[in-house]
């Protein structure tokens, strides 16, 4: 959970490829171990990437949006 809050710190300050460095362990979490509270601010993460940055940050926020989300499906798909 630390390192959702350090991706999320890194969104807010403008730094997408810090958040997607800090959230890449994260996302290799096996899917019998995402449970909800985890899910949950993940999603956080992804909320805040949605946000419209600067022209540059586009793609790296784009990338961990779909990261995100496929991590998302295959957590529901694994229950």
């Amino acid at each position: 959970m630390v390192r959702l809050r350090l991706a999320k710190a890194h969104l807010m300050l403008g730094e997408p490829d810090g958040a997607a460095e800090a959230l890449q362990p994260v996302l290799e979490t096996p899917p019998e171990h995402r449970v909800r509270p985890l899910l949950r601010r993940v999603g956080e993460v992804a909320a805040l990437a949605a946000v419209e940055g600067p022209r540059p940050a586009a793609a790296v926020t784009t990338g961990i949006r779909d990261s995100i989300a496929d991590f998302t499906l295959r957590a529901t798909s694994a229950t």
